[in-house]
């Protein structure tokens, strides 16, 4: 398998235009994927995609890192992509986001 095309639904009830979507990978991961046929770019960059602007998403073999959802508003990555969770003086600390992490090998397993 040498690529994931992702779909993503929306059931947040927020709208898809409020709706972000940001790759972390930081060195040491690759990030190997395109936004409506253009290499995404990572939020270290402070670059974040509105959902509704997103026609095709595909992550290619060889990538690694965090997929965020951030909800009404993006967030500066700090200390691996995250906003601090335990400091209320962070401007991002009552943002809402979700994020999982993912290694795409090419694998069925990886």
């Amino acid at each position: 398998m040498s690529a994931l095309t992702f779909k993503i639904n929306n059931n947040s009830g927020i709208p898809d235009d409020e709706v972000f979507i940001g790759m972390w990978a930081d060195e040491r991961n690759k990030l190997n994927a395109t936004i409506n046929g253009l290499p995404m770019k990572r939020i270290e960059d402070r670059v974040w995609y509105k959902l509704s602007d997103i026609d095709s998403f595909i992550m290619k073999v060889k990538t690694s890192g965090r997929l965020y959802v951030a909800y009404k508003d993006t967030f500066e990555p700090v200390r691996g992509g995250l906003p601090s969770l335990v400091n209320p003086n962070d401007p991002d600390y009552n943002k809402r986001y979700d994020y999982f992490e993912l290694t795409f090998d090419g694998t069925v397993y990886g």
